[in-house]
C-alpha cells in the first residue's frame, strides 16, 4: 500500500493542473512539437519565469496577419518577417518595407528610395523590442515583469500552422488601464508568439496570428536595402 501511495503522489497528475511540455531538441531543429523529455507543472506563479527562459531561434521567417474587428466588419493586413540576430525586416503586403539593424533603421514604400534613420534605441541592445515597437507588432515581454496576480489564467494547447502542430502556452492578462483581455499563445519549443487575441468582454476586437513559419538560415539578400 505504501508503494501504491508513493506512485500516486509522484507519478500521476492532479486534477485541473496545467502542464507544459518542453522539447528536448535545439530550437533551430524544431519544425513542430516533438515528444517531450519531461513534464513541468505550469502555474500562474511560475509561467513568467518559464516563458522568459525559452530560447528563440536565431533565424526564422514567417508570414503574419493582423485583423481588427468592429461592429460592421473587420480590416486585415499581412506581412512577411525575416529575423536574424543582427538584422530584421518586415514587408507588408501594401508595399511598405522596414529593415532594422542595431545602428539604423530603413524604410521604403514600393519603388521609392529608402530613408535611413538613426536607431533611437541603439543603446538598449534589444533589437527585437525596437523592431516590434516600430513595426507595430504584438509582443509578450511586457507581461513577464508584471505581478503574477494580474495573470488571469494559464493553459496549454496545440496550434496548427500549415499542417504542423505547435505546443503553446496560453496566458490571459488584462491590459493595464484598459478593460481589455489579451490571450497570448506562445510556442513552448521556440519561444515565439504565434498568436494573440484581444477581447472587450467576450467580443474579439484584435487578432495577431502566424500563418506560416520556417526556422533556419535566411538568404542574406533579403537584408539588402534596395
Amino acid at each position: 500500500m505504501v508503494l501504491t501511495l508513493i506512485f500516486l503522489l509522484f507519478f500521476t497528475d492532479g486534477p485541473d493542473i496545467a502542464q507544459v511540455e518542453l522539447a528536448s531538441e535545439p530550437v533551430n531543429n524544431v519544425t513542430e512539437t516533438t515528444t517531450p523529455a519531461f513534464e513541468l507543472i505550469l502555474t500562474r506563479e511560475n509561467v513568467q519565469e518559464i516563458i522568459a527562459a525559452l530560447q528563440q531561434p536565431e533565424d526564422h521567417q514567417r508570414t503574419i496577419r493582423q485583423t481588427r474587428f468592429w461592429n460592421s466588419g473587420s480590416g486585415t493586413r499581412q506581412a512577411e518577417i525575416w529575423v536574424s540576430p543582427d538584422v530584421m525586416r518586415i514587408s507588408w503586403a501594401s508595399g511598405e518595407h522596414m529593415l532594422f539593424t542595431a545602428e539604423h533603421y530603413y524604410f521604403w514604400f514600393l519603388d521609392h528610395d529608402p530613408i535611413r534613420r538613426q536607431n533611437p534605441h541603439a543603446d538598449t541592445g534589444n533589437l527585437q523590442q525596437t523592431f516590434d515597437e516600430f513595426a507595430g507588432l504584438s509582443g509578450y515581454e511586457h507581461f513577464l515583469t508584471r505581478d503574477a496576480a494580474e495573470i488571469l489564467t494559464v493553459e496549454q494547447g496545440n496550434l496548427e500552422i500549415e499542417g504542423s502542430v505547435h505546443f503553446v502556452i496560453i496566458v490571459s492578462v488584462m491590459q493595464g488601464d484598459f478593460d481589455l483581455r489579451d490571450d497570448y499563445h506562445i510556442c513552448a519549443n521556440t519561444g515565439l508568439l504565434l498568436k494573440m487575441e484581444t477581447y472587450d468582454g467576450e467580443t474579439l476586437v484584435y487578432r495577431f496570428e502566424t500563418t506560416s513559419l520556417r526556422i533556419g538560415e535566411i538568404d542574406s539578400e533579403i537584408f539588402v536595402v534596395p
